[in-house]
């Protein structure tokens, strides 16, 4: 069993059915993905565009525990400032959020 993932292996070598993975064509589906949203990033950074919008998460507010708050400007007492909400999903909304759109 490791202790950063929820994996653990049979004595067989087989993952255990508990195990939190997945197989290869969503694992190489995360992996395009995550790519492509580094590139968006990466372009929207050069652009300019570098304004905070931090993530909500029910009363959980990131910027708590972000080292970089006390210089990214975002106010979070201002009725201006506006939070990002993370979505509750599924793993099938999940992959189903991050798979190719006919137009990609």
């Amino acid at each position: 069993t490791s202790s950063i993932i929820p994996v653990s292996s049979l004595k067989s070598g087989l993952v255990s059915k508990s195990a939190k993975v997945t197989d290869e064509q969503n694992y190489q589906k995360l992996m395009d993905f995550s790519k492509k949203r580094a590139k968006e990033i990466g372009e929207a950074l050069m652009e300019g565009e570098i304004a905070p919008y931090p993530y909500r998460k029910e009363n959980n507010i990131q910027c708590t525990y972000c080292p970089y708050y006390g210089i990214c400007r975002f106010d979070r007492t201002s009725a201006n400032s506006n939070y990002r909400t993370m979505q509750k999903l599924n793993e099938q909304d999940f992959w189903n959020l991050i798979s190719p759109k006919k137009n990609d």
